[in-house]
């Protein structure tokens, strides 16, 4: 029996340009999928991604991440305090402002009362926040990148599912992005166990990668709401102790699933992510590879799937990868 397969595309279409062709012969069909574009509303000439869905929703970023997860911390019933979760520091949840007057009592408090003795630190700590409101309009908190993204987009992608019955459509979904460069065949979703959630290998940064995931129709609230837990209860994630690593949305996502038995595979990554001119981009500008012609985004990806992808040719490779693997 044909399995039933809608690959969602979340967030800003970038780079679609260049990536969408492999996309299309490397995913789409192979997967003789369906596809669901959640991105933000933006002018789009000829985008390939919306004129290829069959389903898609655009939302108006006006006030970025944060009036959407006002929105949606509202609809849940969440207290005021949900923004409390910037308090966890690092890059996690990153393009969420917190305006809070009691936000800016709490770090002017910090750089005051701070055990740290520098004085020139403790004046920095103090200006920072007016610095941030003035010249980038951003709250005393805010967190580099663009975790809130990741997660509202998600979200978005999984409202969308249960509103208009998709998971009762289809059995298997593939949560990807569109600034991937496809180098050969996605695995064959038959290969891959329903039981297990599957992403692709490397670029967890102590997590799991939040770029990619294979799921089935009963892991889609599990794996897609990563909101609603936070927002009714900022203290929890207070409670993961992230050592003297930054908290990134990888280990959020990881430090969710670890708490709601998700299960988690990987398979060989055989996609690498790219920048292109007519993108924006939320960290660095990536490395030039004279080869492709292009800049890949992470060098280190790019490495590993061009050598997966020069022995995943075809679907028998992948069947010979799959009679080699026991996690």
């Amino acid at each position: 029996m044909a399995i039933k397969t809608l690959v969602c595309v979340v967030g800003e279409l970038r780079s679609e340009e260049v990536t969408f062709e492999s996309f299309e012969s490397y995913v789409l069909k192979p997967c003789n999928a369906d596809l669901l574009v959640c991105c933000p509303e933006k002018i789009i000439s000829d985008s390939k991604y919306l004129d290829r869905a069959n389903y898609f929703q655009l939302y108006s970023m006006g006030r970025g991440s944060t009036g959407h997860l006002e929105s949606i911390a509202k609809n849940l019933g969440a207290s005021m305090h949900w923004k409390d979760i910037l308090r966890k520091r690092g890059t996690w949840f990153g393009g969420l402002n917190d305006f809070r007057f009691k936000t800016y009592f709490f770090v002017l408090t910090q750089a005051l009362f701070s055990s740290r003795g520098v004085v020139f630190k403790k004046v920095k700590d103090f200006v920072r926040p007016f610095w941030l409101l003035i010249f980038r309009g951003q709250g005393p908190l805010h967190q580099p990148g663009g975790g809130s993204y990741v997660f509202l987009f998600k979200y978005a992608a999984l409202n969308y599912i249960l509103t208009h019955g998709l998971h009762d459509k289809y059995d298997r979904f593939i949560i990807t992005r569109s600034d991937y460069l496809w180098r050969t065949l996605h695995p064959p979703l038959e290969l891959l166990d329903p039981d297990h959630v599957w992403i692709p290998s490397g670029e967890d940064h102590g997590g799991y990668c939040d770029r990619h995931w294979v799921l089935s129709s009963h892991h889609l609230v599990k794996c897609l709401d990563l909101l609603t837990e936070v927002f009714l209860d900022p203290t929890i994630i207070h409670s993961y102790d992230s050592g003297e690593d930054t908290f990134n949305s990888e280990k959020f996502v990881k430090m969710l699933w670890d708490k709601r038995g998700v299960s988690v595979r990987r398979f060989p990554l055989v996609q690498f992510l790219i920048r292109y001119s007519s993108q924006s981009e939320t960290w660095g500008a990536g490395k030039f590879v004279p080869e492709l012609g292009l800049t890949v985004a992470y060098p280190d990806e790019y490495e590993e799937a061009k050598t997966n992808s020069q022995v995943l040719l075809c679907p028998e490779d992948w069947k010979l990868w799959s009679s080699h693997t026991t996690t």
